[in-house]
């Protein structure tokens, strides 16, 4: 992604080029946080923390991916 904003600045000139490599930069982290956490295979804590839920609480809800976004997605 850099470099792309590097070629950028180089065609169209730093000042004009500031706020879209500010604003790629800042949704590339927001959307890392959204896939880490929001998803149920963001990573592999919460792989690990749905298995655990279903062994130690049989009778509790199923962690699903769709019931995990319901709860992982408004909280990023």
């Amino acid at each position: 992604m850099c470099s792309i904003i590097v070629q950028l600045e180089g065609v169209f000139g730093v000042d004009k080029i500031r706020s879209l490599s500010k604003g790629t930069f800042v949704g590339l982290a927001f959307s890392a946080n959204i896939g880490g956490i929001g998803t149920l295979i963001g990573t592999a804590p919460n792989l690990a923390f749905a298995r655990l839920f279903e062994v130690l609480f049989p009778k509790g809800p199923s962690i699903n991916f769709a019931s995990w976004l319901g709860i992982g997605l408004p909280s990023t």
